[in-house]
């Protein structure tokens, strides 16, 4: 009876054991499915892999990482948007606090903080197409997509993006801190700083704030905000050494001129 017991009861358990398993690979079946389904419509396999790759995993793999038909396909793909290119484009502003992406970056391939669906897939040459259309006029770039790339922001012109999104913001933050805008050459916003924005943190401001008096850098985005840096009293069209000698100097010597010329 005891054997009787202890067999049924192993048919049992291993009936158990058989349902889990089938259940266990029903569902990674069926989230392979789910999570394959951009890869699978683009055998991103093989158009978002490098040549490396291509040669580890056997002869199937026949596209290098920069052939054409992978960014020129997933700039008019909805799921490539959503599934790759968005979420890669937060990512690098998650770990860059900027979206100006250098010409040859590729996203990660392996690296579990990127979106599997996009590892190896060339973000530069997406985001080069993006800002070309922009100049064009933004007709062939998917409405929806234009408004979540704006509220990023997006970095369509890279001078006027570094202006909006650090020069002029740690310009005014200098003023608020120190009363003025007369920022020395060697100026580092600090590291780790409470009192400024951690997307700032690290920018030699100095530097720029230099170039922009001695060079004429920036010069279209100086003339297009010429009142708000007049309000935070940044001296934009000349050194603080020319600056101080015409707004300092000068009308004092002529103040001792005129009341020297009086005693006498």
């Amino acid at each position: 009876m005891l054997r009787l017991v202890s067999s049924a009861r192993s048919r049992l358990l291993r009936a158990g054991v058989v349902r889990a398993a089938g259940a266990v690979a029903h569902e990674a079946t069926r989230l392979a499915v789910r999570e394959s389904t951009f890869l699978r419509s683009y055998g991103a396999s093989s158009l978002f892999s490098t040549s490396d790759e291509r040669c580890r995993d056997g002869p199937r793999e026949t596209l290098a990482l920069n052939h054409p038909k992978a960014w020129r396909k997933a700039v008019y793909d909805p799921m490539a948007w959503q599934e790759a290119v968005k979420p890669s484009l937060l990512k690098f502003l998650e770990l860059n606090k900027h979206l100006m992406i250098p010409v040859m970056f590729v996203v990660p391939h392996g690296d579990e903080a990127w979106p599997r669906a996009a590892w190896g897939y060339p973000l530069s040459k997406h985001a080069a197409w993006l800002r070309k259309q922009w100049r064009e006029g933004g007709d062939r770039i998917d409405p929806t997509q234009r408004k979540e790339l704006d509220e990023m922001p997006f970095a369509w012109d890279n001078s006027q993006y570094r202006w909006d999104r650090f020069i002029l913001p740690a310009l005014r933050r200098f003023y608020e801190l120190n009363g003025h805008a007369d920022v020395p050459a060697a100026f580092r916003i600090p590291l780790a700083s409470a009192e400024w924005p951690e997307h700032l943190w690290g920018q030699y401001l100095g530097c720029k704030a230099l170039n922009i008096r001695s060079h004429g850098n920036f010069a279209k985005q100086v003339e297009a905000d010429k009142d708000e840096l007049e309000r935070i009293q940044f001296c934009y069209d000349s050194t603080l050494y020319d600056r101080d000698w015409r707004e300092k100097v000068m009308p004092t010597l002529r103040v001792f001129r005129r009341d020297s010329t009086t005693v006498m």
